[in-house]
């Protein structure tokens, strides 16, 4: 029965309708639900199980790795399904190659201004300053042009990056003189160039190794080692080497012949086999002109 009541309809009849949130499927996910005046029973999944989940990961050197979801169906003992994650993982291997500047640095010759035998040498020790210099040949190997900052003169460096001499894994901090072949012209090394450095040790350097003064230089060699500290004040549009230091010569391109006999014209030269070294030293009452700056008689 319906009446006119202001222009509308009144109707004795209701309906309602109700809804709820619950998880129908069992995927951890609430759903809704909604009854519609008892006649009809309508669910709504939410399908938004897949939002805010991991998809891929993209590895550093070209790995990618793909993730998938996949739920199991509901069982009888059980009515949540089991959210199942699967990975691919691609691995992707370049062949680029890793730049090194390292370059080795073989010694070839240890001059010394104490004659020999070094150990029976107490006048010379009483009255004159040992200096003894290593030299070091240098080959950049590298297909790059490199930069080498090292030039310490009277205790002055021009750069920052130096050579510090060590006993096993101790290094000290004694300013070394030390050089190249041309100075500072050649601190700039193109592919195939080839320099040397000398590392001069004076008296107070040979002291500070705990080493005695009259101390001979197979007994220096054994105990000390040099190692290139490069300083990231030197600035270049070069790469910085990165010097490995030998206390011996393993080298077929170093004239070790010829080294010896200039050698021999004013010194006394031992050839060291087993490093492939020539150890040179002052011949008494022998003027000797100067040599890479150190002052010999």
């Amino acid at each position: 029965m319906q009446d006119y009541i202001q222009g509308g309809f009144a109707s004795d009849g209701v309906s309602c309708t109700e809804a709820a949130m619950r998880d129908i499927d069992g995927d951890g996910h609430p759903d809704i639900i909604v009854a519609d005046g008892g006649k009809q029973l309508i669910v709504y999944r939410n399908l938004t199980c897949r939002t805010n989940m991991l998809r891929s990961v993209t590895l550093p050197f070209g790995g990618h790795i793909s993730i998938g979801y996949e739920q199991t169906t509901p069982q009888f003992k059980s009515l949540y399904k089991i959210l199942i994650i699967s990975f691919i993982v691609v691995i992707l291997f370049g062949c680029s190659k890793t730049k090194s500047n390292q370059v080795d640095a073989w010694l070839f010759e240890v001059i010394d201004n104490y004659p020999l035998p070094t150990f029976n040498n107490s006048f010379f020790a009483e009255n004159y300053p040992r200096v003894i210099q290593f030299k070091y040949m240098i080959k950049n190997n590298t297909s790059d042009t490199l930069f080498v900052p090292i030039n310490v003169v009277n205790g002055y460096n021009t750069f920052h990056s130096r050579i510090k001499m060590g006993i096993g894994t101790h290094y000290f901090n004694n300013l070394l003189d030390q050089k190249l072949t041309m100075g500072k012209n050649d601190v700039i090394l193109a592919p195939n160039g080839q320099t040397s450095v000398t590392i001069t040790l004076y008296s107070q350097d040979i002291e500070s190794l705990h080493l005695k003064k009259i101390v001979s230089l197979e007994n220096i060699l054994r105990k000390v080692s040099f190692r290139y500290f490069y300083s990231n004040s030197d600035v270049s549009h070069y790469s910085p080497i990165e010097l490995i230091f030998h206390n011996s010569n393993e080298t077929d391109w170093i004239d070790i012949k010829d080294i010896k006999e200039e050698r021999e014209k004013q010194w006394n030269v031992h050839y060291d086999s087993l490093r492939n070294i020539l150890l040179v030293n002052y011949i008494p009452m022998t003027r000797i002109r100067e040599v890479e700056g150190a002052t010999f008689w």
